[in-house]
Order: C-alpha cells, then structure tokens, then sequence
C-alpha cells in the first residue's frame, strides 16, 4: 500500500498528463476508447502500456501521480476489485489530487444494473474508499457512448478553463492547437500546443490514416468546436504540426469563414500561412480546366469530380481514373492547378478564396463535390474554411491492395455544420489501429 504521507504529497501538474486507471483484463477496450477521444480533442494521456517504465513498480506510479499529472479517469469495471495497484496506489493518489479543485476527476462507470443502468455505489464499494468519495456528481456511463462523450468534455472544459488563464496571464491572442494524425499511441511527447490533438494512424508503417482514428476526429471536432466558443472573437486559432489532407479539410471545416475569427496556419518550414489578407495572388496564379464527362448514369446527376492541384508533382492521372471508375458519374470534371512550383504563404487567403470561387462559378446549383486536393496542409485547411454550404466528398490518395496510388472517399463534410466530418467511408485502403473498443 502506497505511504499515506505519499499520497498526501502528491500535487497537480496542471501542464501534465491524463492519468488512465483500469484493469487490464475486463477495461482494456474501455481505456483504449476513452483514450483516443481524449487524445482527439487535444488532451496528452498517460496509460500503463505505452508509458510505464520496464518492472512496474508503485515507486514510478508515485512519481507519476504526485508530479506529473493533470487530471484522472478512473475506469471502474466488475474486475476491478482484484487489482491490487489501483485499490492500493491509483485510486488513493487521484482522490486526494481530486480535492484540488483544479484536478478533473472522471470515473467511468462500466458495472452494470439492469435497464442499461450502472451501479452508481461500485466505485467506493469495489475500491475500498470508505465513503461515497466517488458519488454520482464525477461519474459517468460508459455503457452508452454519450457517457463517454461527457467525460470527455468534462475533462476538456478543465483543460479549457487552465488555457484561458494561462493565456490571460502570457497575455496573448492566439491559442495554439497541434494537430497530427501520423502519431501513434505509443509514442512519448513533450506538450506541443494548449491543445494536442492526435488522432491514431495505421498500426503499420503504412503511413496512411486509420478508420478508427477519423471516426474519433468525428466525435471530436463538434466538441472542440464548442470548447473554443469560450474564447473571445479577437482571439485567434493558430494550427501547428501535420497531418493527412482529408481531415485537414474537416479541420478546416470547423473553423468555417461564417465564424468571425482568423485562423492561420504555421507549417513544417516555420512558415505562416494566415486567413487575413496579406498579399495578392497574381493573375496566372491558378487555372482552371472544366470537362463534362460522360457518366453511366443519364441524364444530371447534382455531382462533379474537382481536383486541386497545387503541388510540383500533379496526380492527374490518378484523378482521371477515380472519375472514369465511378459508377455514377459526374456532370463536371474540374481541375484547379498552379502554374507556379512554389506557392508562396503570404498568398494564403487570397489563394485559397480564388481557388474555392472557381468551384462555386461551375457549382452554382450546389452539386456534391467530389474533392480531391493535392497540395499544402495548411491551404487544404484554408480551402476547407470556405466551402460553406455545399457537401464535400473528400478523397485521400491511397495505396490499393493492388500497390497503386488512387483517390478513396474518406470523408463527408458539411462545412459549418455542428458536427463537420458526417461520415467516414468504410474504404479497405484505409489503415487500422488495432486498438479494440466496446462494442454497444
């Protein structure tokens, strides 16, 4: 058992990490649930599996605790009762960080009652508190997603309220949101961001985004969406780190233009791409080619095939055959390219506003877009801001079972919708996480 003088000294670290506790055996798919959304909306966690040194010991679970952690879930399942470390180390350690007012304590209730209720008393009961220390106020149900959901927002309220002050007192103006969707689970790093959001790739070394990993950048954007409605309009989103062009576009669709609030982005070469006007674009900036190609369906069909290429090394061909390939067919096909090798940032807003006024001059009668984009992260994620009012198919240039580059369906986005992302495609070229969840 953990030195009561232990437990008394451990103190947050309101720049650290959340604290997942569980049982391996029966709350292994809930921890790796509620850790990915946590990670998708912008949270650093810490679980045993990834961040535990070799010989666990109560020793380094102690130091963990005591110093370096920020907020706690407690995933309490039937089994828990027989694991000596929570009972003995974990849960005395976030009960006492918990009485700090600034520590987010979450138990997750997985014990269930009949009518697809939990027992609210088995968190004291099964971790031998001695008091209705874990009542029903920080508890949640994560038989049900929406119990997942408010733990989540719980925790990320908390993060929230620490940014606010915390850029109060730095005095600043923008909040910064780290952004990665090629970073596993395991990796260890240092805290990039007032938010760090990190949806899971591939379990391989395919480098290609997750099935899983964009289903929680689903649940997650319409929470973050409403965790940065607290900040004042003059405040600006500024969006570090890379990721995969499809969920930028998504993430790009959070932030719409009909929002009065500037967004930039600062890309891998320290560069600054802003949604403020700042430099023109000249006039052979883009060009456009428009084609009407014949589909297997008569008649209009309210779909056209767009492709922005902005990048030295255009994927045209690949373009062609997802066009030719569709069963449906399209009324357009639209390409938007550059003449120039090197885009420069400072064109950034105006740019990306002529790039999605050539798509709304051949999409006056707001046909679904099937959008490919091809080019820098931080203008896809421009571009996503300004497609306002239209449904995007959004594809992701794939490796095939076959070995060959194509464009996949990926992502439905409504731009400014509540929830942008409305729907991952179930595309077999997409990657896997391998991390189990519940099945509901």
């Amino acid at each position: 058992m953990t030195d009561k003088s232990v437990v008394e000294a451990a103190k947050p670290n309101l720049e650290g990490t959340v604290f997942i506790s569980y049982r391996r055996d029966d709350g292994t798919e809930y921890a790796n649930e509620i850790g990915a959304l946590l990670r998708a909306v912008g949270l650093r966690i810490w679980r045993d599996i990834y961040n535990m040194p070799a010989g666990k010991t109560p020793e380094a679970l102690e130091k963990v605790l005591g110093e370096e952690t920020s907020g706690g879930v407690l995933i309490v399942t039937p089994n828990i009762c027989e694991s000596d470390m929570v009972i003995n180390t974990e849960a005395p350690m976030l009960c006492r960080l918990a009485k700090d007012s600034n520590f987010p304590l979450a138990v997750a209730n997985a014990v269930a009652i009949a009518g697809g209720k939990v027992d609210y008393g088995a968190p004291d009961e099964f971790l031998r508190t001695g008091s209705e220390t874990l009542g029903q106020s920080n508890q949640f149900n994560i038989l049900d997603q929406r119990g997942i959901k408010d733990l989540v927002v719980k925790l990320l309220h908390a993060r929230m309220l620490y940014v606010n002050e915390k850029m109060q007192k730095e005095i600043r103006d923008t909040i910064v949101i780290d952004m990665q969707s090629r970073t596993p689970p395991s990796a260890i790093e240092n805290e990039n961001g007032d938010l760090q959001i990190r949806i899971n790739p591939d379990d391989g070394d395919s480098g290609k985004p997750s099935k899983q990993g964009l289903e929680d950048l689903k649940i997650a954007l319409p929470l973050v969406k409403n965790a940065l409605e607290n900040l004042s309009r003059n405040k600006t989103i500024r969006i570090t780190g890379g990721m995969h062009l499809t969920p930028a576009l998504a993430v790009g669709a959070a932030f719409p233009v009909t929002k009065p609030r500037n967004v930039e982005v600062l890309d891998s070469r320290n560069e600054l791409w802003r949604s403020e006007r700042d430099v023109d674009v000249p006039d052979d900036a883009i060009k456009t080619q428009v084609k009407r190609p014949y589909g297997k369906v008569e008649g209009p069909k309210n779909r056209i095939a767009v492709m922005v290429s902005m990048a030295n090394t255009p994927d045209h061909e690949i373009f062609d055959r997802m066009v030719e390939k569709d069963e449906l067919g399209f009324d357009k096909r639209i390409i938007i390219s550059s003449g120039y090798k090197n885009i420069d940032p400072r064109w950034a807003a105006t740019l990306s506003q002529r790039i999605v006024d050539e798509i709304r001059a051949e999409a006056a009668n707001r046909p679904e877009i099937h959008l490919a984009f091809h080019g820098p992260v931080a203008l896809a994620i421009l571009v996503g801001r300004l497609l306002n009012t239209y449904k995007i198919i959004a594809y992701e240039r794939l490796e095939t079972a076959s070995g060959r580059s194509a464009y996949r369906p990926t992502l439905k986005i409504d731009v400014g919708a509540v929830a942008p992302i409305q729907e991952v495609f179930d595309s077999s070229a997409l990657g896997d996480d391998r991390l189990k969840r519940p099945v509901r």
